[in-house]
């Protein structure tokens, strides 16, 4: 299918680059293809008990099965309550731990905050087939700070409509530090097809 990229940019209080971690593969957690299985089972079969077969963890660890089919002819949000609007629901975290990540996370080792996502885009390059989801996040921190782990959290809802919270990528990276006034930018990009 293709993965997961990032690209992190350290900036100084006067906005220059001081920094860059790029990174290919990024990891994607259990969640994530329990969430993916379920959107496309739902979507097929159209079965209401379906959702009970895709439990995920949410951000505090609590097993939760995802919400079920919804019926109708709306095609777009017959897999409703799994599926959600991006709006401010797609969250990128970014943190301190420097435990290595695992596809059985589900939050981020030491989070120091998290920020909505910008909306995707899609990208299309016809020459090589590859098609790419790319969003971003910025960080701005008002005392220095410490960064060694980012992830992309989205919101859930599980079988009985309540809404909660869930970790579908997680990543560690060598510390770097972010100075007072300064920021950090993050771009994601799920690659699919990817092009050699």
């Amino acid at each position: 299918m293709g993965n997961l990229r990032y690209k992190l940019e350290v900036r100084d209080p006067n906005g220059e680059i001081v920094d860059v971690i790029k990174k290919d593969n990024d990891l994607f957690t259990k969640n994530w293809a329990m969430w993916l299985a379920a959107i496309l089972k739902l979507g097929f079969t159209r079965d209401a008990s379906a959702g009970t077969s895709y439990m995920v963890l949410d951000e505090n660890g609590t097993a939760r099965y995802l919400g079920g089919y919804s019926g109708g002819t709306d095609l777009i949000n017959r897999a409703a309550p799994i599926h959600l609007d991006w709006g401010n629901l797609w969250k990128v975290a970014i943190g301190s731990s420097t435990s290595p990540p695992s596809i059985d996370d589900y939050k981020l080792g030491a989070e120091i905050t998290r920020v909505a996502a910008n909306a995707p885009q899609l990208i299309v390059d016809d020459s090589t087939g590859e098609i790419k989801i790319v969003f971003t996040a910025t960080f701005s921190f008002e005392t220095e700070q410490v960064c060694s782990e980012i992830g992309v959290i989205i919101s859930f809802k599980d079988t009985g409509n309540n809404t909660y919270y869930m970790l579908i990528a997680r990543d560690t990276f060598t510390p770097v530090t972010v100075q007072a006034g300064g920021s950090i930018t993050i771009q994601y990009e799920m690659v699919f097809n990817p092009a050699q």
